[in-house]
């Protein structure tokens, strides 16, 4: 019982961020329950009471336009802010960045760009580019496998987790085999003390992880 209302003092804390921003320094310091399922994108929210209902495919496309537009602003918030020298008890970026770098070697964030026809922009009026080493994009044009990783490590930035049991689903999800082998050799980087239960049907995954480390569920196949 001890165990689970150490899982609390995130709740707690999450309800004092309306009156108090300063406790979100706390995160670092408490344990908490994370997941990212298989639909994970940049679009996708981790909040139920966000995601959209009604028509599916109109539901899934305003989402994801939604959501791309949330995430957008939050990192211009924080690079602009980082440009005017705000000074911030956290440099989330600069985090965000090392991780991504971490994953996807040779990439790295490229600054931002004012969308065409705002003379007065704020943060949701900018392009948030990424450099690949031959190309400059915005967070839009990521490969399915950038989306798949990308909302986890935002997260694992924006939440401060740590001491925490992190699960993902389909860890490998559409990524090129070396980069999900070595996604798996990063994740024990990724926070302190993190617990990772991560799900795969691939035997790539698999070959890079211990098998004192593998639980087998019964029936279906190995795949890939």
């Amino acid at each position: 019982m001890e165990e689970f209302f150490q899982f609390r003092g995130r709740s707690h804390v999450m309800s004092l961020l309306r009156t108090d921003s300063t406790v979100r320094e706390l995160f670092a310091k408490l344990p908490g329950v994370f997941w990212f399922d298989q639909f994970r994108n940049l679009g996708s929210s981790i909040y139920p009471s966000e995601r959209q209902h009604g028509d599916a495919t109109t539901a899934r496309r305003e989402s994801y336009d939604f959501g791309v537009a949330r995430l957008r602003r939050y990192l211009n918030g924080w690079m602009l802010q980082q440009r005017a020298g705000v000074k911030q008890p956290y440099d989330y970026l600069r985090d965000l960045e090392r991780l991504y770098g971490l994953i996807f070697p040779g990439r790295s964030f490229a600054g931002v760009e004012v969308m065409p026809g705002h003379e007065t922009p704020t943060a949701d009026d900018f392009f948030f580019l990424l450099n690949d080493g031959s190309r400059t994009y915005d967070i839009i044009e990521m490969s399915g496998g950038e989306q798949s990783v990308f909302p986890f490590l935002y997260e694992c930035v924006r939440s401060h987790i740590g001491y925490s049991v992190v699960l993902i689903d389909e860890v490998d999800l559409n990524l090129h085999l070396p980069v999900a082998q070595n996604l798996i050799s990063q994740i024990p980087m990724i926070g302190p003390m993190n617990q990772f239960l991560l799900t795969t049907h691939s035997t790539a995954v698999t070959d890079v992880i211990s098998p004192y480390d593998i639980y087998r569920l019964p029936g279906g196949a190995l795949c890939l």
